[in-house]
């Protein structure tokens, strides 16, 4: 941290030998590009994380998004059950943008507490397997 701090005081006395009329515009170009920059990762990583159709953009997933699709699940997003870390996230995009397909594992596992979210909730919406007759039994 030490190391980030002592930069940044270098950048901005660097910054301050110049005059205002060339500081300014550079600062508020540096501004608008760091906003900028930071906007559209906000908007990727929503996408990643929200929009079915991202998941749909490997080609190893046809059977999977018809299957999707067409079943009653269909207006779920994929990561409300298909969860992992960010990291293992970031990897397999990695390796799918780097076509290491054969490094690409097995990360459609759904834990059960992702059923249970919905399906042990009490929403009306969602079939509640506590009242099906095979739970009531247990």
């Amino acid at each position: 941290m030490k190391w980030f701090t002592s930069r940044i005081r270098r950048f901005w006395h660097w910054v301050g030998k110049f005059p205002k009329k060339i500081t300014v515009p550079i600062m508020v170009i540096i501004l608008a590009a760091i906003s900028f920059g930071g906007y559209q990762f906000v908007h990727f990583y929503d996408y990643m994380q929200h929009d079915p159709n991202f998941c749909n953009s490997c080609h190893i997933m046809e059977q999977s998004w018809d299957r999707w699709a067409s079943s009653e699940h269909k207006d779920v997003g994929c990561h409300s059950c298909h969860q992992q870390s960010l990291v293992a996230g970031a990897m397999l995009i990695i390796d799918f943008a780097l076509f290491n397909y054969d490094r690409i594992e097995s990360h459609a596992v759904v834990r059960d507490e992702a059923c249970e979210s919905c399906h042990e909730s009490g929403n009306s919406e969602w079939i509640q397997v506590t009242t099906t007759a095979g739970h009531q039994v247990h």
